[in-house]
């Protein structure tokens, strides 16, 4: 694989733009899978991020009691 451009891009709403690149990295659940088939019909190969420091999931004992305001996020003990 010949990889000449890549974006990591976290929000929703941007798939024209993204569709301009060999690689995206995003943050699951802001796209459906239609649109995740279409990036792929159009030669874009898309990834997931994961983040293994923060969770904005429901409470659980992995968590610390530090909390993220900006992203909705509770810190993590890795």
């Amino acid at each position: 694989m010949n990889v000449r451009t890549i974006a990591f891009y976290y929000g929703p709403g941007a798939l024209e733009r993204l569709a301009g690149f060999d690689i995206v990295v995003l943050q699951p659940g802001h796209y459906r899978s239609e649109e995740l088939e279409e990036l792929r019909a159009r030669g874009t190969s898309t990834l997931a991020y994961l983040s293994l420091g923060q969770d904005a999931g429901p409470p659980m004992p992995w968590h610390t009691d530090a909390a993220n305001p900006t992203w909705g996020t509770t810190y993590v003990d890795v």
